[in-house]
């Protein structure tokens, strides 16, 4: 157990008092019910220097369906499908290398991932299991497995031996080590920043507040944190969690009382906004909504940085349509103006880098040729049928 835990819990509940809502003075807001919107469509060409395509090689081994999970080094690519037992591990050029983290009850063995990540100056790969994370080299040998008793949903490096910590959802916060996020040293058993709660806990008492889909993506120096029916976009780096900017989704206090619930699942409140993801870049926040009336019409958003100037503009994708073909709707994304190539919606970004990363299953990028015959002049996506493997387009930006 984490020491100092239940403890530093207690203090900042005394700390922070009832809530944890800034006004939009204080902090940049994407207001996803704004009605009046900056002219123009939502463009991201001016960000991005270069494009780089990286198929993924299929063998027996390698046969990818859906990917749950993925993470990028300067060398590895790994990969979670949903075809495989493991975590697929290739080289930057895309060959088919190992797989690791097979499911089993030996040493090395996990049984059911939930999320992984990397430790890159460790050179180590994190294996996240409910209450238990497994650590591997680089090479796929497995180095040890560390118990947690608290409980989490995600796990997401932030630094050497440094891991953020999103808070298992659908469980009230009140139960013994519930939190909302975290942040701990894994070699030295230490915690280093903790949120109970992220949301207005003037609504409902914490034995009834549970966390609400988890969205989470790289910041300039951490990781983007969004529970869903909250006002605030949560920044954890390896020092600190504060708020970054703010979502308007629309909820008043008796909907977003409603989301919170414990005694709920995790249905978005019929005609208000919701967040499905996000990402940044040095000069931009990216949302991309969905209004739950209308499931199948997707919004993206653009917020410049500098002047708070709001973009918005629907996309022509059917949702429902695509979900068949990729969950993660990549397809529904900002046009590609800078190689005429797939829709622009990264997986993962990671913009301290200038990096982002995009995954488009073989059957999904098909689907999107059909939509946009301009597609099937793309020197890259010419080569991929619908028997490929998924490819990885990482995009270098400026």
């Amino acid at each position: 157990m984490k020491k100092v835990l239940f403890g530093l819990m207690a203090a900042i509940l005394i700390s922070t008092g009832c809530g944890s809502k800034k006004s939009s003075g204080e902090l940049l807001q994407i207001d996803l019910t704004a009605k009046d919107f900056a002219s123009g469509q939502v463009e991201i060409a001016d960000e991005i220097e270069s494009v780089e395509y990286i198929p993924l090689e299929l063998t027996d081994e390698s046969l990818i369906a859906n990917i749950l999970d993925i993470a990028v080094t300067d060398e590895y690519i790994f990969v979670y499908s949903t075809r495989q037992d493991g975590v697929l591990q290739f080289d930057r050029k895309g060959h088919f290398l190992r797989r690791i983290a097979k499911t089993g009850n030996g040493p090395g063995e996990t049984g059911q991932i939930i999320s992984f990540t990397v430790d890159e100056e460790n050179r180590l790969f994190c294996v996240s299991e409910y209450f238990s994370t497994s650590f591997y080299s680089f090479y796929g040998e497995f180095i040890k497995k560390i118990t947690s008793l608290h409980p989490y949903s995600y796990q997401l490096s932030v630094g050497p031996n440094v891991m953020a910590e999103l808070g298992r959802m659908y469980v009230p916060l009140n139960v013994p080590g519930m939190f909302s996020l975290g942040i701990f040293n894994w070699a030295t058993d230490d915690t280093i920043a903790l949120r109970p709660t992220i949301g207005n806990i003037n609504l409902m008492p914490l034995e009834e507040t549970s966390l609400k889909g988890w969205i989470y993506n790289g910041s300039m120096d951490g990781w983007f944190c969004y529970s869903e029916g909250t006002d605030t976009v949560w920044n954890v780096n390896a020092k600190t969690i504060s708020p970054a900017f703010l979502v308007n989704n629309g909820y008043s206090a008796s909907e977003e009382k409603e989301m919170r619930s414990s005694k709920t699942g995790n249905a978005s409140v019929d005609g208000t906004y919701s967040v499905f993801n996000l990402f940044e870049t040095p000069r931009f926040y990216f949302a991309k909504c969905f209004q739950s009336s209308n499931e199948s019409k997707f919004f993206l958003y653009r917020l410049d940085k500098q002047t708070g100037a709001l973009i918005r503009e629907a996309s022509d994708i059917d949702a429902m349509e695509l979900f068949k073909h990729n969950r993660a709707l990549t397809g529904i994304g900002i046009r590609n103006e800078t190689d005429g190539g797939l829709p622009i919606w990264p997986f993962f970004s990671y913009p301290a880098k200038k990096l982002m990363i995009q995954v488009n299953t073989a059957v999904e990028i098909e689907y999107l040729k059909e939509k946009d015959p301009k597609l099937k002049e793309h020197p890259v996506l010419q080569k991929i049928t619908e028997e490929s493997n998924p490819l990885v387009t990482i995009y270098h930006l400026r």
